[in-house]
């Protein structure tokens, strides 16, 4: 990875960089619609990838949309061909002069309260198309951070969408809000949310941008940058799946994951 990506992430809290090939993200988005069309056992429209980006036109009863959308299940599991992708030199390079090392832990987290961790998984997000104007401090999801502790240098997340890559459809960010001490009394009192949910009067104060990508292309971000789904303003269902790399020297349950902070 050149110096100059890194240092955007080190500036800003994140940056885009090239990881995937075009096949490999056809190959996770079959792999997502397997999933899908294994919750929806029994209903008649069957999901493919040609299909996937209407997902918003289809009629689904309650029962399937939350087997769907169940936030302890919403994941798929990492087949070789992606694990091996994310050992590349590209990464590596970038680990390296983040941790000293590349030596990394996938892991997918549900509820940390509840404990729904597991390994070599990855996170999967669906928003159907809005009908409300773009506005860059409403979204499909509360501004958040990522943090589980309060050491939040031990992990990155990578954001990779599979189905939507313009401005219209990719995550909004606040640049250099990682740099920023986000206390307490910052946060939303909204226990319902997985999330840890910054107020709307405290978020609102940071500006947003939303990256443009390529298939294949991944957004890296730092756990203590604010970020949100943003409102999906295309034509077509988003579909994006979202990878944490945890520093393997540093995995710890106990330490990496602070109850107190979702108290």
């Amino acid at each position: 990875m050149n110096i100059k990506t890194y240092n955007n992430f080190v500036k800003n809290g994140f940056c885009v960089i090239n990881l995937f090939s075009k096949k490999n993200i056809d190959d996770l988005t079959n792999q997502l619609v397997k999933e899908i069309n294994l919750k929806l056992v029994g209903n008649k429209f069957k999901f493919t990838k040609k299909n996937l980006a209407n997902f918003h036109k289809v009629v689904l009863n309650n029962n399937s949309l939350k087997k769907v959308f169940d936030s302890k299940k919403r994941y798929i599991e990492l087949k070789k061909n992606i694990i091996e992708k994310l050992n590349c030199k590209n990464l590596s390079s970038f680990l390296n002069q983040l941790w000293r090392h590349n030596n990394k832990k996938i892991v997918w987290i549900g509820n940390p309260r509840l404990k729904e961790i597991k390994y070599n998984k990855a996170g999967y997000r669906i928003f159907v198309p809005s009908k409300k104007k773009n506005n860059i401090k409403k979204s499909a999801g509360f501004p958040h951070i990522d943090a589980y502790s309060l050491k939040n240098n031990n992990f990155i997340t990578l954001w990779i969408p599979l189905i939507g890559f313009s401005e219209k459809y990719t995550m909004m960010i606040a640049p250099k809000s990682h740099i920023k001490l986000h206390s307490k009394n910052k946060f939303a009192k909204k226990k319902n949310y997985i999330s840890r949910i910054l107020s709307k009067n405290y978020s609102n104060k940071f500006n947003f941008v939303r990256p443009r990508l390529n298939k294949g292309q991944v957004i890296i971000h730092h756990p203590n940058v604010i970020h949100s789904g943003g409102l999906n303003i295309g034509t077509k269902t988003r579909v994006s799946i979202e990878i944490r790399l945890f520093d393997q020297k540093k995995f710890d349950l106990k330490k990496n994951f602070d109850p107190k902070l979702f108290n």
